[in-house]
């Protein structure tokens, strides 16, 4: 009987202890959800925004490796802030000032690219020359833009050698860049003046032709004449390898 007694005894006190673990539990869950939920709810959202990684000065060009996310409380975040999905958008474009290291993007301190006219399209060196062009300069209409053409005249001011400039492209007709909008037809439109894309000197050249007529050969593309040589290639062969090279192939 005692010891049915005891074990009784030592059956309600580790059931005690079951109980009261199982309740620290229980309190301590509910502490650390409580606690999280506090810290959610005074936890302020936030937004992705571009930066500069650099100090960037003005007129540098936007590269991919100077711009950095990072995040800010949006109580704090401008309207003229750049996002990260602007950045595609300015990649590319200038700064039109100093922008510090850090600063947000904004629309303001990136300069809008504006629209080149044609002597931003002309190749480094090389200048714009146009001159009135006949009927029979014209092929009758079957000249185009982004022809390239040999040119062949007279010095006015001597009597040397004719002189004749090759590889000179086509690059507009009168106003027009674009044969899209000239109808050449029987009985359409038909420029007066044609204009060519030269180097310096091909444009010195031509002034001496220019007063006189000038034939312009219309050059077929296996007659076209790079303006600079290619190096040819020249394939060396190892000491070891001239006695089997047929080997090789």
């Amino acid at each position: 009987m005692l010891n049915f007694g005891r074990y009784k005894l030592w059956l309600l006190v580790g059931g005690s202890l079951l109980l009261s673990l199982a309740c620290y539990h229980l309190i301590q869950q509910y502490i650390d959800e409580n606690t999280q939920r506090q810290v959610l709810q005074q936890q302020e959202v936030e937004a992705a925004v571009l930066v500069s990684q650099r100090d960037l000065m003005a007129g540098e060009t936007i590269q991919e490796e100077y711009l950095v996310v990072r995040n800010y409380p949006q109580r704090l975040v401008q309207e003229t802030w750049l996002r990260p999905s602007d950045a595609v958008a300015i990649i590319g474009l200038t700064t039109s000032r100093f922008v510090e290291r850090g600063e947000p993007f904004t629309a303001e301190a990136i300069a809008v690219g504006r629209q080149l006219g044609l002597a931003g399209r002309l190749s480094a060196g090389r200048y714009a020359v146009t001159a009135q062009v006949s009927l029979q300069q014209l092929h009758h209409g079957l000249l185009q833009v982004g022809d390239w053409v040999t040119l062949r005249g007279r010095n006015y001011l001597s009597e040397q050698a004719p002189v004749e400039l090759v590889n000179i492209p086509v690059i507009a007709f009168d106003q027009f860049e674009t044969t899209q909008h000239i109808d050449m037809q029987v009985g359409g439109y038909l420029p007066t003046t044609i204009t060519f894309e030269m180097t310096a000197e091909q444009a010195q050249q031509f002034e001496q032709i220019r007063q006189q007529d000038f034939a312009l050969w219309l050059q077929h593309d296996n007659a076209y004449q790079p303006s600079v040589q290619v190096r040819p290639i020249k394939i060396h062969w190892f000491a070891t390898d001239r006695a089997t090279q047929h080997e090789l192939f």
